[in-house]
């Protein structure tokens, strides 16, 4: 059982465990996850919250531009 603890996860990582876990071709797997990120990512564009119950609450704040520097 792999573990996702102190590494990144990458989309890869995700169509994987959908494919390992449900009975899917790679292809399905890759477009549920694209399916579900689309999705989430509407969702935030127009401005709207997204709750995955379990998981966390996701939204968009505006921040003040801030003066940068040239290291």
């Amino acid at each position: 059982r792999r573990r996702f603890k102190d590494m990144t996860l990458t989309k890869a990582d995700l169509v994987q465990k959908v494919y390992e876990i449900h009975d899917l071709t790679k292809v399905q797997a890759a477009d549920a996850v694209e399916t579900l990120l689309g999705i989430s990512k509407n969702c935030l564009v127009n401005g709207n919250d997204l709750l995955i119950s379990g998981f966390g609450k996701f939204n968009v704040k505006g921040k003040k531009a801030r003066r940068g520097r040239n290291p």
